[in-house]
């Protein structure tokens, strides 16, 4: 399944590795298998027997599940054949774990059904590596899309030529996986109200019933009328677009089709017609008519407040003269330290800036815009000629929401306007209440610190900015150890208590600049900016000292920091420059500084030395 960027800012839970579920019997085993998986970002399932195994496959759809062959009861051979007969989730690639390896065994298990075969004690080392080829189709392992309901955005193409429909459809599989198509209006008609497609791409030209037409009745019908079209023409002309507009027509496309305008255009619409789905759905949880009537109160934007950074004194003329009468606040600024407090304290509805978005300043800037919880609905609006665009639009495709091409037209102009005031505020309206409120989506609930989704978001914009300034920025992770957080000595000291006392202080200890995130049970993950080698090690002994002058569980505990907290870290650019290589660092330099604490010598040496037993 093709992602939007509207998917990659808010992001996916955990690492995006994968959902891992492990049956197997024996708990020593289960403990180190799944520490082995959290610490490289996957999320882990666990069972101890057949049956809650074969519940937790039907209820939770992993990606992959490990299983035990010599499981008590029902043997995981057995439960292997009943999930691979189960049409919901036979897709799940299942690997065989055994401590026997008999002659034999390994045909046993793939005549069973399953997919891959690892003999116990595991090889701590090499096992994540065995298990990752068996992951990464996720759609395989997903439960049948009920019809209507898939996550894939649905596209249909109008056009009575068909050379133009493979043209779009040349133009968009790269990105878009479910395309339908129609030769005609009637057509059209009649597979938006069977198959309710996300967007359509609607030709005017067409015998019999043209696109304006179409348009009107589409926008008529209730079941259809928040469809987003797109109006697509060879014929040029003011005449044209006012004419679609006021059929009720979402945007306007000229032959020869640009690439990268199609598919911005197509992006901001999904992108708002995506909150809107989201937003009718919550509503009607109460009534099914006040979901309905909650999208149509936001058709009104007369108070809509618009920020214009433009350096050019004619095209902010241009702009307000354009919106003269549409009842918007208009405010202008270029300078970039009011503009940043101004926006601070009271953040608009679309931010419209020009050519100055490729200074590195005005770029940091609209990134930051982005990603502050209190700025981040703001609607970034580029405006830029043709020959820019296609210039610059890779470097800031990343923060920017629509662009508008320069000269400005009237109608293109209040067309982009209509669509982001429309998209901020249901993004506005589905952040309000308390489940679906910003802080929530990207705070860890337990700790009240960032969650990892949201810490790699950050990180991922300071490589950004690193790159760009020639600055070094860090990436820190932190894992408490099995003693702290289990002993029983410790009684009330340890597991959650601990974590929360823990992050308080972490909250309390790092810079404003810094990130501080919460990534599975045990660890925790940093971004320092400007953080070279040498202030990152000081950053650590500073953490560590903190933890054992300030919590009351370490203090007890009667151990050394390095035996209870456990680092590992890496530095952009010496390291990479690249997200998940930095992360790879970070994972591998931490698993060799645990196996050094004292604990962490004990349990891996045994763990890796075949010991009577551990496969029962």
């Amino acid at each position: 399944m093709k992602t939007s960027r509207a998917d990659n800012r808010s992001s996916q839970a955990s690492d995006d590795k994968g959902k891992v579920l492990v049956i197997e019997d024996n708990p020593k085993n289960r403990k180190l298998i799944k520490r082995l998986l959290e610490i490289h970002g996957f999320e882990v399932l666990e069972a101890e027997d057949a049956e809650t195994g074969i519940q937790l496959a039907g209820d939770c759809h992993p990606d992959l599940i490990l299983m035990d062959i010599q499981l008590p009861g029902m043997d995981g051979l057995e439960a292997t054949k009943i999930i691979k007969n189960t049409p919901a989730i036979s897709q799940i690639n299942i690997i065989a774990l055994t401590s026997y390896a008999m002659q034999g065994d390994s045909d046993k298990a793939k005549s069973a059904g399953c997919d891959g075969y690892i003999t116990k004690p595991i090889n701590t080392r090499e096992f994540v590596g065995q298990i990752k080829g068996f992951i990464g189709k996720k759609e395989a392992t997903q439960p049948p899309a009920k019809e209507g309901h898939s996550k894939d955005p649905k596209i249909l193409i109008v056009d009575d030529e068909p050379m133009n429909l493979k043209l779009l459809q040349g133009k968009l599989k790269k990105e878009y996986d479910c395309i339908l198509t129609a030769a005609d209006g009637f057509e059209a008609l009649q597979i938006a109200n069977e198959d309710a497609p996300d967007i359509i791409l609607l030709d005017i030209m067409m015998p019999e019933i043209d696109g304006f037409e179409v348009t009107r009745k589409l926008k008529a019908a209730p079941n259809t009328k928040d469809i987003p079209i797109i109006l697509v023409t060879a014929l040029d002309g003011h005449d044209y677009k006012v004419l679609g507009y006021e059929a009720g027509a979402d945007e306007f496309l000229n032959k020869p089709i640009n690439t990268v305008e199609l598919l911005t255009r197509m992006r901001s619409l999904l992108d708002m017609k995506k909150c809107q789905d989201k937003l009718v759905a919550d509503a009607s949880k109460h009534t099914d008519s006040q979901g309905l009537e909650l999208v149509d109160s936001f058709l009104n934007f007369q108070d809509g407040r618009i920020q214009l950074m433009m350096s050019d004194s004619d095209h902010c003329q241009s702009v307000q003269l354009y919106l003269f009468q549409q009842a918007c606040d208009i405010s202008i600024t270029n300078e970039l330290e009011s503009a940043t407090a101004a926006i601070l304290h009271h953040s608009p509805d679309i931010l419209i800036i020009d050519h100055q978005l490729h200074e590195a300043a005005y770029l940091e800037f609209c990134e930051h815009l982005k990603s502050d919880e209190r700025t981040g609905n703001c609607q970034i609006l580029y405006a830029a000629t043709e020959q820019d665009l296609e210039k610059q639009f890779s470097k800031i495709e990343h923060c920017i929401d629509d662009f508008l091409t320069l000269p400005i037209n009237v109608h293109e102009l209040r067309a982009r306007i209509g669509v982001l005031l429309k998209k901020k505020a249901f993004l506005d309206r589905l952040y309000e209440g308390q489940s679906n409120n910003i802080q929530a989506i990207i705070t860890d609930q337990l700790t009240g610190l960032y969650n990892f989704d949201y810490c790699k978001h950050v990180l991922k914009h300071e490589l950004h900015r690193a790159s760009r300034e020639h600055t070094s920025v860090a990436f820190v992770l932190m894992e408490v150890s099995d003693y702290l957080c289990s002993n029983n000595a410790l009684g009330h000291l340890a597991g959650d208590p601990l974590f929360r006392d823990l992050s308080e202080l972490i909250q309390r200890s790092i810079r404003k600049l810094d990130i501080a995130s919460r990534r599975s049970k045990q660890t925790y993950a940093f971004v320092l900016p400007e953080a070279d080698t040498e202030k990152t090690k000081g950053f650590i002994q500073r953490m560590k000292g903190l933890f054992m002058s300030q919590l009351t569980a370490v203090k007890v505990s009667g151990k050394s920091a390095d035996e209870l907290f456990f680092f590992g870290f890496a530095i952009c650019p010496e390291d990479s420059d690249l997200l998940e290589a930095l992360i790879e660092k970070a994972e591998s330099e931490l698993l060799a500084n645990r196996r050094t604490g004292s604990d962490a010598n004990v349990e891996m040496a045994a763990l890796q030395t075949p010991v009577d037993g551990i496969g029962d």
